[in-house]
C-alpha cells in the first residue's frame, strides 16, 4: 500500500488539495529546512502557524508490510498522530489519520485502496485473433 499526506491548503477560492505522495524505501523528513528531493517543506514565514514547525521536525518511513510510520525528530511543538502525541517513537499511522506538526500545520494521511483480486481470467490475445477499433 502507497500513502499520500493531503494538505489542505487556503487559497482565495476556498480549499485547495495539495498531495504529497510517499515514496517507498526511504526515510522522509518534513519540516522548513529540508533538503532531501522527496522530502516536505513546511514554507517558512515569521509569525504564522508555519513557524510552529521545526526546522526538521518528522520522519516518515514506511515497515515491510506497507505500513507508514512517524516520529517526531525532538521538535520543540509537537507533533499528534490521530489523538496520539508521537514524541521520539515511531507511530503508525492509518488512513485518514491527522498529522499535526507544532498544534497547527495538518495533513490527513490517505492510503491507495489495495487492488482487487476480481477472479476474471484475463486470455491473452492470439495471434490469430480479430481486433476491433470502434
Amino acid at each position: 500500500m502507497k500513502a499520500r499526506l493531503v494538505d489542505l491548503v487556503r487559497s482565495k477560492d476556498g480549499k485547495e488539495e495539495v498531495i504529497f505522495e510517499i515514496p517507498e524505501g526511504k526515510e522522509i523528513l518534513i519540516g522548513r529546512e529540508v533538503e532531501g528531493a522527496d522530502d516536505i517543506r513546511i514554507p517558512s514565514k515569521e509569525e504564522s502557524p508555519y513557524s510552529r514547525v521545526s526546522r526538521k521536525h518528522v520522519a516518515l518511513k514506511y515497515d515491510e508490510k506497507g505500513v507508514l510510520y512517524v516520529m517526531d525528530l525532538g521538535s520543540k511543538n509537537g507533533t499528534l498522530a490521530g489523538k496520539e502525541n508521537v514524541g521520539k517513537k515511531w507511530v503508525a499511522l492509518k488512513d485518514r489519520d491527522s498529522l499535526i506538526l507544532g498544534n497547527h500545520y495538518e495533513f490527513t494521511v490517505r492510503y491507495d485502496a489495495p487492488k482487487e483480486d476480481t477472479g476474471a481470467l484475463q486470455l491473452a490475445p492470439q495471434d490469430g485473433d480479430k481486433k476491433v477499433l470502434d
